[in-house]
């Protein structure tokens, strides 16, 4: 599918509507941004999906986990590097 086929769909739906966090690992980090973008954008709810790479601070990845342990976090969008 090209670009913009709505593949991320894949796992962005899912994520939504089930139970627990889905993580995602992504190779580029401007379509993790842009991935976390479309999900966020699906609900009023703040948090809703988060994007983990070398860009964010201590501070930003502290939030990002602990989003992730209480179950805010819906979608967790991690590059390759920070899951090896």
């Amino acid at each position: 599918m090209p670009t913009g086929g709505g593949k991320s769909l894949c796992y962005q739906l899912p994520s939504i509507l089930m139970d627990g966090t889905a993580v995602v690992i992504s190779p580029l980090i401007a379509l993790m941004k842009n991935q976390v973008d479309v999900v966020n954008g699906l609900s009023e709810d703040q948090g809703l999906a988060h994007f983990l790479n070398s860009s964010l601070n201590k501070s930003a990845i502290t939030q990002v986990e602990q989003d992730v342990r209480t179950g805010k976090n819906k979608t967790a969008v991690r590059s390759t590097r920070i899951a090896e």
